[in-house]
């Protein structure tokens, strides 16, 4: 039976589990300047959910701009922002002046210009459009995997696929298998962006498959 958390309520729940058992600071793990970050949330807002509350609903396309701007005003160095610009445009076949008016949260990215946006970024295919509780949900369950690594290496590599090694704790120390199950963690992350760029690749502007 799978008992990998699903909901942003029972993740956090196991995160906090997880905090009591291997006596980490809860502010570390559940750091909210990163969380914000990672998810294009204000940090209002990313301690509201943490709380178990519910965020002010916002227009869906209100949202993509603003995560637009959030993207290009944290992951762009202002010496870099005119070569930027230029290689969107270009990526996009749009204008620099329409580019600079969307980084600027002043226009709504086209079909194409999103998977080129979080391409880009090197972030999440659907940064831009996840809701609040699934951009949250996404990260924290990177950090629970982080954390069940730690704790319990087995669980992470069966539920990652890697049945045969999980079964071999008795022949393995458990730092090597906590060592293993990050690695086979990242591994399983970066097939993932693999995954979403080839997505992207392969579906035309009218969002068909190619």
């Amino acid at each position: 039976m799978n008992d990998t958390p699903r909901t942003l309520r029972s993740v956090l729940n196991r995160i906090e589990e997880l905090i009591a058992a291997g006596g980490h600071p809860r502010e570390d793990v559940l750091d909210v300047a990163r969380l914000s970050h990672a998810t294009g949330l204000s940090r209002p807002v990313v301690e509201l959910l943490l709380a178990g509350g519910t965020p002010p609903g916002e227009r869906p396309e209100d949202m993509v701009r603003r995560r637009v701007r959030f993207l290009y005003e944290t992951r762009t160095r202002p010496e870099d922002r005119v070569r930027v610009v230029k290689e969107i445009a270009e990526a996009t076949g749009t204008t620099e002046t329409w580019v600079r008016k969307l980084m600027a949260g002043e226009s709504k990215p086209s079909i194409t210009a999103g998977p080129v946006l979080t391409r880009h970024y090197g972030v999440a295919a659907t940064f831009l459009t996840d809701s609040p509780e699934e951009a949250l949900l996404r990260e924290l369950q990177l950090v629970r995997v982080d954390l069940e690594a730690e704790t319990d290496p087995g669980k992470v590599l069966r539920e990652l696929g890697v049945v045969h090694m999980s079964g071999r704790g008795a022949g393995a120390s458990r730092s090597d298998l906590a060592a293993l199950a990050r690695m086979v963690a990242d591994m399983s992350r970066n097939l993932d962006a693999v995954r979403a760029a080839v997505d992207n690749l392969t579906t035309d502007p009218e969002g068909r498959k190619q």
